[in-house]
C-alpha cells in the first residue's frame, strides 16, 4: 500500500462497481423496451389479453350478441335465439371492421398504446312493429367493441327501410363468406 500519493487498494475497484451497475441499468432498459414493443404490437392488433389470443370476427360477433353463452351455443341455436329475441338474421344481421366507427387515427393509436384496442361492430335488425307503427322499418347501430368483445358504447342508430335492410344483409353475407373461405384456404 502506497501512503505518498493516496491510493488505496480500494481505489481502482470501487470504479468498477459503477461500470457494472451502468451495464444492468443498460440491460435493463434494453430488455424493458423489448418487452414494450412487443406488447405494443399486441395491443395495436386487437389481442385479447383475457384470453391470451386473438378472437376472430365471428367471436367477436358471438361475445357482442351472446355473451358467456356463445361458446357452448351451436350455430342452430345462435340462429334461433337471436331471431326469437330481435327478429334479426345471424350472421348476416353484423359485420366487425378492424377501426371503430368514427374514431380519427390519433384516438386509435392513444387507445391501442394503452392496450384498449377497438372494433367497430354493425347491427341490423327489424324494429318492434308495435312501437314504430311502421311495417317496413329496420333498425341498424354501430357500437364500438373491445378485442375481447365486450361493447364499449352504442355509436349511434338509424332506422331503415327493407330495401336498405336487405342490401346491408346481402352486404354481410359476402363479407362472412369471404371470411370464411379466407379460413378454408388456410
Amino acid at each position: 500500500m502506497n501512503h505518498d500519493n493516496n491510493e488505496t487498494d480500494e481505489g481502482p475497484a470501487s470504479l468498477e462497481v459503477p461500470k457494472r451497475r451502468i451495464g444492468r441499468v443498460r440491460m435493463s432498459l434494453l430488455l424493458g423496451l423489448l418487452l414494450l414493443m412487443s406488447t405494443q404490437y399486441l395491443n395495436h392488433t386487437g389481442f385479447c389479453y383475457a384470453e391470451m389470443k386473438y378472437l376472430s370476427e365471428r367471436e367477436l360477433m358471438d361475445r357482442v350478441l351472446f355473451g358467456s353463452n356463445a361458446r357452448s351455443m351451436t350455430d342452430n341455436e345462435k340462429v334461433d335465439d337471436l331471431r326469437a329475441r330481435t327478429g334479426a338474421e345471424y350472421p348476416d344481421c353484423c359485420r366487425v371492421s378492424k377501426f371503430a366507427f368514427g374514431w380519427s387515427r390519433f384516438t386509435i393509436l392513444f387507445n391501442s398504446a394503452l392496450g384498449n384496442y377497438r372494433y367497430g361492430f354493425e347491427y341490423s335488425y327489424p324494429a318492434d312493429k308495435a312501437k314504430t307503427g311502421s311495417e317496413d322499418l329496420f333498425q341498424w347501430y354501430e357500437h364500438s367493441i373491445n378485442s375481447c368483445g365486450s361493447s364499449a358504447h352504442t355509436g349511434f342508430g338509424e332506422s331503415n327501410s327493407q330495401a336498405s335492410y336487405e342490401a346491408i344483409l346481402r352486404s354481410n353475407n359476402k363479407n362472412w363468406r369471404r371470411i370464411e373461405d379466407a379460413d378454408r384456404a388456410d
